[in-house]
């Protein structure tokens, strides 16, 4: 299994059982005010930002938000070695994948979403419905990722992430 592929499941198993979140330090109450756009500083990479709903709160220690329902959250990265659409797709569905829902090519990037599978903390399976929005914004590519309980919660991540804007 790649690097990516094992980082990207840690990443999501912590978002969907609320980890992420639940570190010590400074007030996350909520998600620092959208400036006149819309958008929303992304916390951790510098002049990144995104448009969130109004109860999402930033992640401590990662980048990205969550909502305290876990109805919606994203991570975002920064990433030091950029993949094709290809190869992003195979790291996908070597780990806990079951089967897409789309996947396509957008003129920056990608959108996957898929069926995939978690685990709770008795080993119990449980389905999970993955994202994955890549995009290259002045020559970086950045991924905003991760998994949900309920589908019906993929369109609003999937949304927020196509608006990831730097400057």
């Amino acid at each position: 299994m790649s690097r990516y592929a094992l980082t990207t499941v840690f990443l999501t198993s912590l978002a969907l059982f609320g980890t992420v979140a639940c570190g010590g330090g400074e007030d996350v109450s909520s998600a620092p005010a959208p400036a006149a756009d819309g958008l929303t500083q992304v916390p951790l990479i510098d002049g990144l930002r995104m448009k969130v709903p109004e109860n999402a709160k930033p992640n401590r220690g990662a980048a990205g938000f969550y909502t305290d329902d876990k109805s919606w959250g994203v991570m975002i990265r920064e990433e030091k070695s950029a993949q094709t659409m290809e190869q992003a797709k195979t790291s996908a569905e070597e780990m806990l994948f079951k089967s897409w829902i789309t996947s396509e090519a957008t003129d920056d990037g990608w959108i996957f979403t898929y069926e995939s599978v978690m685990f709770d903390m008795d080993g119990n399976e449980a389905p999970a419905f993955a994202f994955q929005v890549a995009k290259t914004l002045e020559g970086t590519q950045y991924t905003c990722s991760g998994s949900l309980k309920d589908k019906a919660g993929l369109d609003a991540c999937v949304d927020s992430c196509k608006t990831l804007k730097k400057g």
